[in-house]
């Protein structure tokens, strides 16, 4: 193979991919050479020998990888010199955790062959040796023999993530805490607002919360409304803080912010009031604490957090524009990390103790802002002149460039896949379950070149073995189930991998369908998933069924007048295929027709009909239970219109008051109880 070629293959710069419509798509070699350049490696030259040779010949000349992801009963791949297959060798593991040492001898050629490399005149060969008995974990391996002594980490991992928790066929409802109202909060839900919404919601059987990502946001205003450009997947955000509960706090705090009553009122979040008032109150709190710092289980924290804490910490307390007098006061932000946790863990405690089977599932985002402390902490495991995105679909046609840092497939594993590692531990936390976004991600990515639009990219693929042993280690340690979202182009492939390993898909009502359009029956939906009715990047029940998105995807010009017309004629059919499907389970409402406006019937005939799938879980969107029609976010948009600020219309308790949802909840709790066809 030519050495660019074999340069491009170990960098895992794809050739070809198929699109949308299954047909293959070749990727220009420009394409290709450019993307390469972006991960900092040669396109010509006698630096593209130089660089091939590192990745393709030298590794052979290592005797043991420096980190190796094995599942439990496999084998660690060592690799040798034609001259050392004879002499006898020894191997020592020193368990994680500091158990005793286990011991061995073999002569490497007697071990099973895994594969070859001529260096030359000179055939090195990879060999399988057998682990002793253990757990999964982080063990030291070590090989000598023939001369040479050699040290690597084995990262041995279960088979299959953690199974979902509770009997039968559960359902939660899933909800952005920014957008939920109480009488108390600061123009944002918080961890006490979440609190409730368990205590609440559990009595009437629902068994999780799905949450928005809750990571530290960006300070840019271009990325800081979303919560899937945090500035750090690693860290939370401060402003989910409930202030009355943070050790410090006096009854005449919260009546001292003068903006409290009409940051409530706002049907937006206005995000830099809510952040002047909601800082300016933690300062307040936190000189009145005086030597907080010094308390143990805050200096627990703190050195738990280690350095990675401290560096986020700084960089916070140099850039966040809110800190004030507190400008520069790393212990500040660290302190704000501490409670964060605290609140979260309560909140999650609580959720158990109020019922639910599983309670609080997160959401981790696929990527982070540039620009924030993840990819500037990150350096180089991040590329420079290349962007996330996706391919040209039937919703956009130019491909979609999400502006996101690319990760490097090669200088994750030079870092051990370190940076991921504790990227997925942190987002586990005290968290029941993660929903990881766009988990192909494990796979390939979608990388943008700067200049081009996003249909010119090409996807770049990942170690997923790999990635997926480790994901499951760490969700083990955790006790965390995962659901990966898998919508949009996923090879089928991936899915049954993804399935075997225990982690539930993420299908979405809408497009639950057949190959004539018609929507799936509750019976052929898939089992071992998380079915939505709607989510945040779709619209709203109420709002899809009007074609209310489509007239304003015209509005703002994402759809020019023939394409919403075309659209608009569609979802017609969309309506009657609805109220077909509807019929086929004797779920429709009484003279119910195509023409006729959304109502709360329908509403409850349609939360009956998903309640009815087999899927082992089912995620209620809390503006469907009220009937917003208003959407949370109108992808392909940023300033256009107010994604990530739209708050709920009413309280929770009022809303759970209503007859009309009240008729939704019983209708998707009976449907959930009994037994599917």
């Amino acid at each position: 193979m030519d050495p660019l070629d074999t340069l491009l293959w170990h960098a895992g710069v794809g050739a070809s991919y198929r699109d949308y419509r299954g047909r293959r798509r070749e990727v220009p070699r420009e394409v290709r050479l450019r993307v390469l350049a972006a991960m900092g490696l040669p396109t010509a030259g006698p630096a593209v020998e130089a660089a091939r040779w590192e990745l393709d010949a030298a590794p052979w000349r290592e005797r043991l990888a420096p980190f190796q992801v094995v599942p439990v009963g496999g084998t660690a791949e060592l690799r040798f010199a034609p001259e050392e297959l004879a002499g006898e060798h020894r191997y020592r593991v020193l368990p994680e955790g500091g158990a005793q040492a286990l011991e061995g001898r073999f002569r490497p050629g007697e071990l099973p062959e895994l594969g070859e490399y001529w260096i030359g005149p000179r055939r090195y060969t990879a060999r399988a040796l057998s682990l002793p008995t253990l757990s999964p974990g982080y063990h030291r391996l070590a090989v000598a023999g023939g001369g040479r002594t050699a040290e690597g980490i084995v990262a041995l991992h279960p088979e299959r993530a953690p199974a979902p928790p509770g009997p039968g066929r559960l359902w939660g409802v899933a909800v952005h805490l920014y957008t939920l109202r109480s009488p108390r909060n600061l123009g944002v839900g918080d961890f006490a607002d979440l609190e409730a919404l368990c205590e609440a919601l559990a009595p009437l059987g629902a068994d999780f919360v799905l949450l928005n990502p809750l990571a530290a946001r960006s300070g840019d205003p271009l990325w800081r409304d979303s919560p899937y450009t945090p500035s750090d997947r690693r860290f939370l955000d401060p402003l989910y803080l409930a202030a009355e509960r943070l050790p410090g706090f006096v009854a005449g705090d919260l009546a001292a912010v003068a903006s409290a009553a009409a940051l409530r009122a706002a049907p937006l979040v206005d995000w830099p009031a809510v952040a002047a008032a909601k800082y300016a109150l933690y300062g307040r709190i936190w000189e009145r604490l005086g030597a907080a710092w010094r308390a143990p289980d805050f200096c627990a924290f703190c050195e738990a957090g280690g350095a990675a804490l401290q560096r986020f910490c700084t960089w916070e307390a140099a850039t966040n524009p809110w800190y004030g007098a507190r400008r520069g006061e790393w212990r500040f932000a660290a302190w704000l990390q501490w409670q964060c946790r605290v609140q979260l863990a309560a909140a999650a405690a609580r959720a158990r103790v109020a019922g639910m089977a599983v309670g609080l599932v997160g959401d981790l985002p696929v990527g982070c802002a540039p620009g924030g402390h993840e990819a500037v902490a990150g350096g180089p495991l991040f590329a420079a002149a290349a962007t996330l995105g996706a391919p040209p679909d039937p919703f956009a046609a130019a491909g979609q460039d999400w502006g996101l840092p690319a990760p490097i497939p090669l200088a994750l594993r030079r870092d051990q896949f370190a940076h991921l590692r504790s990227l997925w531990r942190a987002a586990m936390g005290d968290l029941a379950a993660l929903r990881i976004d766009h988990v192909m991600g494990l796979q390939r990515l979608w990388w943008c070149l700067h200049d081009r639009p996003g249909r010119d990219g090409c996807y770049v693929y990942y170690p997923f073995s790999a990635l997926l042993g480790l994901l499951l280690l760490e969700a083990e340690r955790a006790g965390c189930t995962l659901v990966g979202e898998d919508l949009g182009l996923v090879e089928p492939a991936l899915r049954e991998r993804l399935a075997a390993a225990g982690i539930l898909g993420n299908a979405l009502f809408y497009f639950e369908r057949r190959a004539d359009g018609g929507f799936l029956a509750p019976g052929e939906q898939r089992r071992e998933a998380l079915l939505q009715v709607t989510n945040h990047d779709v619209p709203p029940l109420a709002e899809w069924w009007g074609g209310g998105d489509l007239a304003r995807r015209g509005d703002l010009g994402l759809l020019d007048g023939a394409a919403v017309a075309e659209a608009q004629a569609e979802r017609a059919r969309d309506r009657r295929r609805l109220l077909e499907a509807l019929e086929g389970e004797g779920l429709a409402p009484p003279g119910a027709d195509p023409e006729m406006p959304w109502s709360s019937a329908l509403a409850a005939a349609v939360h009956r009909y998903c309640a009815r799938s087999r899927a082992r879980w089912l995620g209620v969107q809390l503006e469907d239970l009220d009937g917003v029609a208003e959407p949370l976010n109108v992808p392909g948009t940023s300033r256009e219109y107010p994604n990530w600020r739209r708050k709920q219309r009413r309280e929770v308790a009022e809303m759970l008051a209503d007859p009309r949802v009240q008729e939704v909840l019983d209708g998707i709790r009976r449907e959930r109880d009994r037994v599917p066809a």
